[in-house]
C-alpha cells in the first residue's frame, strides 16, 4: 500500500470510539468470487466496496473482498499482525503468494 494512510475518528459496530486507518483508495471485490458470490457460505461481516462490473458501491461479505482489500481492512483499526492477518485470509480461501507466515516463540508475528 503506497497510499497515504489517514486516520479519522468514527464509531464502530457496537458503538464505541475508534480510530480508523484509511487510504483513498475503496475496498474491491475479486471479480469471481463476486460473480460466485452466492456459493460461498459467507461470514456475517460487512464492508462498503467497489464492485464489478460497473464499478458501483455495495455492501458486500468480507469474504468476496480480494486479498489486497481483505489486508487493508484487517489492518483499518491499527492492527498489524501478519500471522493472524494470513489466517483470516487462508481461512477464507485465499492463496498467498509468500506463503503463510509462520509464527514462532522468538517471532510471533512470524
Amino acid at each position: 500500500m503506497s497510499e497515504e494512510i489517514k486516520e479519522f475518528d468514527g464509531i464502530d459496530g457496537f458503538g464505541c470510539k475508534v480510530k480508523f486507518k484509511s487510504t483513498d483508495v475503496p475496498l474491491r471485490v475479486e471479480p469471481l468470487r463476486w460473480e460466485h458470490r452466492e456459493k460461498f457460505p459467507g461470514t456475517g461481516m460487512f464492508v462498503r466496496a467497489v464492485v464489478p462490473p460497473d464499478n458501483r458501491w455495495e455492501s458486500v461479505d468480507i469474504e468476496v473482498l480480494d486479498l489486497t482489500s481483505l489486508m487493508d481492512w484487517l489492518r483499518s483499526r491499527g492492527g498489524d499482525n501478519k500471522w493472524a492477518e494470513n489466517t483470516v485470509a487462508l481461512m477464507l480461501g485465499h492463496k498467498l503468494e509468500e506463503g503463510p507466515v509462520q509464527a514462532t516463540k522468538e517471532n510471533p508475528d512470524g
